[in-house]
């Protein structure tokens, strides 16, 4: 397992006994360690809830200092094998740790050189473990890796520290009116997020990781099947 992730979090409700044992079942069969965080529980709209509840654990991982954490959401499934995730991370930080040291070393050395390929000063702000890619772009040189112009679902989710403090001015700002509004296509947290991907470091793994298992959605109080 890639000893770069500083922590896993997964969220779930309290009244959801069945995705904690499938999503805890998931995570043991790659020997992941993680922590639950209960869910925010906000019954006739559960995705109010769930824009609050992505907001608690990034509060809790800036408040902790982890200089990045993997969140999933209780119905994330597995698509690929314990192999194939653990190589995918291990690119992906050797890849992000050599840009990050790159610009370091440019930097302190006064050097003026742009730093080479996609990724510029740092490896990465947000990568997605699962998605609805509506934009995107594989990377010529990086071809398991696919840049992220526009994507939705937050089933599985890496963030770099350096994005805690954006993505946690943008739920302070879009929950409420999620929550006044229920216009969920405008302020979810997987639509807010979205005014950052365009201009940021945002990528998904080209070989999708993991969907959303079908099963009752307490965010839209049917069975879903999203096929991603």
């Amino acid at each position: 397992m890639s000893h770069n992730i500083d922590h896993i979090f997964y969220i779930n409700l309290y009244h959801r006994p069945d995705r904690r044992a499938e999503i805890e079942q998931e995570l043991n069969r790659f020997d992941l360690k993680y922590e639950r965080f209960e869910a925010i529980d906000t019954p006739g709209c559960g995705s109010i809830g769930c824009s609050y509840s992505h907001l608690g654990v990034l509060k809790l991982a800036r408040e902790r200092g982890y200089r990045n954490v993997l969140i999933f959401e209780d119905d994330f499934q597995f698509k690929v094998s314990k192999a194939e995730f653990e190589d995918g991370l291990s690119k992906l930080f050797d890849l992000s740790n050599q840009v990050e040291n790159n610009y370091v070393n440019e930097s302190e050395s006064g050097g003026d050189r742009e730093p080479r390929g996609e990724l510029k000063t740092k490896g990465f702000d947000v990568c997605m473990l699962g998605y609805n890619l509506i934009k995107g772009e594989v990377i010529s040189e990086l071809p398991w890796l696919t840049r992220v112009y526009e994507a939705q679902t937050m089933s599985g989710y890496l963030v770099h520290h350096s994005m805690y403090d954006r993505l946690i001015d943008l739920y302070e700002w879009s929950s409420p009116l999620m929550a006044s509004t229920r216009e969920h296509w405008n302020y979810a947290c997987d639509q807010a997020w979205k005014r950052f991907q365009p201009g940021g470091q945002w990528y998904c793994f080209t070989q999708r990781m993991g969907v959303q298992r079908p099963s009752y959605s307490d965010n839209t109080d049917c069975f879903e099947d999203y096929g991603c």
